[in-house]
């Protein structure tokens, strides 16, 4: 099996997917999978039956991201802040300073109260919110403390117009100009061959994108195809970084 099936991550919504999204996780070395708050509990006892190894993190004011500061932490559940990790969505604050205020609140909350090892990621919501919107929060991180992960957006099937290969390459263009944080990427990732739309460190996709794929790379020809993409890709990107 291909090695980029070890960077999907399956977003689990439903606790009646919980098992599959575990097997595969257990199976494949998935790194994570993020799990609803109210699954949280589930998803640990899903973990242990599977004997997986995967983190278990979980969303935080998805999906609009519209409460500010702690309001984004009230009302959560005693075990979702239990789990290995959390992918916060940003408010869209029209200052940056605003943007690093609302992120460092949250860290140092997170870095206060749970355990060190606790992953912090942050998501943007690149596909509904405009560029310079975007652009403020990639220019924000350099003063925020370590965040693990940057999540382009939590949505995982949208319009093709919004996440197709050429948007893919240009968000993460966008994005690594401003931050050269590790980045997960979302939105569309279907079949394997729309994993080569640009490399990053992470893919964001859902339990039946995640089958999809890997039933696809199960097959030698379209492994290979991937294989040949990917290499294609390679001297693109490593060009334009200036490498």
């Amino acid at each position: 099996m291909h090695p980029i099936v070890r960077k999907l991550e399956i977003d689990v919504m439903q606790s009646t997917e919980l098992n599959e999204a575990m097997d595969i996780a257990h199976k494949y070395g998935l790194p994570a999978i993020v799990v609803h708050p109210d699954i949280a509990v589930e998803a640990s006892l899903a973990r242990a039956r599977k004997q997986a190894r995967c983190a278990i993190l979980t969303p935080i004011d998805w999906p609009k991201g519209e409460r500010n500061g702690m309001a984004k932490m009230q009302n959560m559940s005693v075990s979702a802040l239990s789990t290995d990790g959390f992918e916060i969505l940003l408010s869209a604050h029209d200052k940056e300073d605003n943007i690093v205020r609302e992120a460092v609140e949250l860290v140092q909350f997170i870095r206060n109260h749970l355990p060190e090892a606790v992953e912090i990621r942050l998501v943007l919501g690149t596909i509904n919110r405009d560029r310079e919107t975007i652009g403020r929060m990639c220019e924000a991180m350099s003063r925020i403390p370590s965040p693990n992960y940057i999540r382009t957006d939590h949505n995982l099937r949208v319009q093709q117009v919004k996440a197709n290969a050429s948007a893919h390459a240009d968000i993460v263009s966008f994005i690594r100009e401003r931050t050269t944080k590790p980045l997960k990427l979302s939105g569309n990732f279907n079949t394997a061959k729309s994993l080569a739309c640009c490399k990053v460190d992470r893919y964001a996709v859902s339990l039946k994108q995640a089958q999809a794929i890997i039933q696809e790379l199960k097959q030698p020809e379209k492994e290979k195809l991937l294989r040949k993409l990917l290499d294609q890709l390679e001297p693109k990107q490593d060009n334009e970084s200036g490498e």
